[in-house]
């Protein structure tokens, strides 16, 4: 819930201009922190800080904490719960018991109250080896690219590879069985040429057993499987642990799923459409798999591929909280439409303000009220400045109000956009 004093940041954030994401001021501290001086970084423009720091969470997504912290000290799997996935030492900041120290794949939680230290495979490199965070990240990279880590790069490419086998097998499956999916409204307002252009498939449990069966046939082990994170949803739904990841599980019924793609291409899950309240997301996303890269997950921007790599001209970004509304935009020639594929956060909309210096939304008024509108705002900060709102009648979407006038009189709409502040009054 947006709180009053989060009240006063956006009202304060739009009093302001600012031409950088709050993330990239000049002097941004590195990810992870590392050192009691801030880290700062050289850089010629917003893009070069941004490219860096996108860099840096790419390697804490691959780097292995399990295996680099095993280097430093003796660690043992598990603990009392069969199901836990913990790993745990004695941490060598504090040296309290070896049951303080936790570590998982992708970060290490030393639950000492007086160390309290926590972080990704950056910050324990930075902190044993007494050396600068922008340090450690350089010598981590290089030990990644030499073989000295194995890391998680490489099952994450694998990863990457068989789920655009799955979105293959998806697509064809619909294009041969389109009947009986539970989105069947969102199916018929697309057409063949959208299907086929973003590979939208159908999904069944059925499908992904098949998926795995196949695998083995073709020799990999279940171990393999699982350690790629595919055909274990029941874990993550029953793991206590993993309460706070995202929900992975399977559809009761076949449903739609469009493949999701970085921007080298790499298929790294799929979006389902919703099957609740328009701006409710928490049916929007499907991955049948474990997400070995989340940092690289929760900062995807869903681009339309027309759009290019341009940043200029003065077609402002369009954007969407719905990936499935992009979609439907971008078919009705709406290509600067952008959708997050789960919530926009201050991680996803950094590369959302590093391309366009204005922003537009469309929305009726009780859901610029609402905690997720007012959330964007939040994670916008100062950058909130750029955003301008097209105000639709009460109980539209932009979708909705597309299906009811047409695309020419959303255009109309969006061309009459407010200062975001002059429709709150903030």
């Amino acid at each position: 819930m947006i709180s009053r004093r989060q009240m006063f940041q956006i009202a304060g954030a739009l009093g302001t201009m600012s031409v950088l994401p709050r993330t990239l001021a000049a002097g941004t501290d590195m990810p992870g922190g590392g050192s009691e001086k801030p880290e700062r970084i050289e850089a010629t423009s917003s893009n070069d800080i941004l490219d860096y720091l996108e860099a840096v969470e790419d390697l804490q997504d691959d780097v292995d904490c399990v295996e680099l912290v095993g280097r430093y000290i003796q660690l043992a799997p598990g603990g009392p719960d069969r199901d836990d996935p913990f790993y745990r030492g004695t941490c060598p900041f504090c040296n309290h018991s070896r049951d303080k120290l936790l570590v998982r794949e992708e970060r290490f939680h030393c639950m000492c109250i007086s160390c309290d230290m926590m972080g990704a495979g950056d910050k324990w490199f930075a902190q044993i080896e007494k050396v600068p965070l922008h340090e450690a990240v350089r010598q981590l990279q290089g030990m990644l690219e030499r073989g000295e880590l194995i890391g998680r790069q490489k099952r994450f490419e694998t990863q990457c590879t068989l789920l655009e086998e799955l979105a293959g097998i998806c697509h064809s499956n619909l294009l041969h069985h389109p009947c009986g999916t539970a989105h069947r409204t969102w199916l018929n307002a697309l057409t063949r040429e959208t299907i086929h252009r973003y590979k939208i498939g159908l999904f069944t449990g059925d499908i992904l057993s098949s998926f795995c069966t196949e695998l083995r046939r073709k020799g990999w082990t279940q171990q393999e499987i699982e350690a790629l994170g595919l055909a274990i949803p029941q874990y993550f739904e029953t793991n206590p642990y993993l309460k706070n990841e995202p929900k992975f599980q399977l559809p009761e019924k076949p449903t739609l799923v469009m493949p999701v793609r970085d921007d080298r291409s790499r298929v790294l899950g799929f979006v389902e459409p919703f099957l609740v309240e328009p701006n409710d997301i928490s049916g929007c996303l499907l991955p049948p798999s474990k997400m070995l890269s989340p940092q690289r997950w929760w900062r995807l921007v869903l681009y339309d591929s027309r759009m290019g790599s341009g940043t200029h001209g003065d077609e402002p970004l369009l954007l969407t909280c719905n990936p499935w509304d992009a979609v439907l935009l971008w078919q009705e020639g709406f290509v600067f439409a952008v959708a997050p594929v789960g919530r926009w956060n201050d991680r996803n909309l950094r590369r959302v303000c590093a391309r366009k210096t204005r922003l537009v939304y469309a929305a009726s008024k009780e859901i610029l009220w609402s905690e997720d509108f007012l959330s964007l705002l939040s994670d916008l900060g100062s950058n909130a400045t750029r955003l301008y709102v097209a105000v639709l009648p009460e109980g539209l979407t932009i979708t909705g109000y597309l299906r009811a006038y047409g695309a020419q009189a959303l255009r109309a709409r969006l061309e009459s956009a407010v200062p975001v502040s002059q429709v709150l009054k903030l």
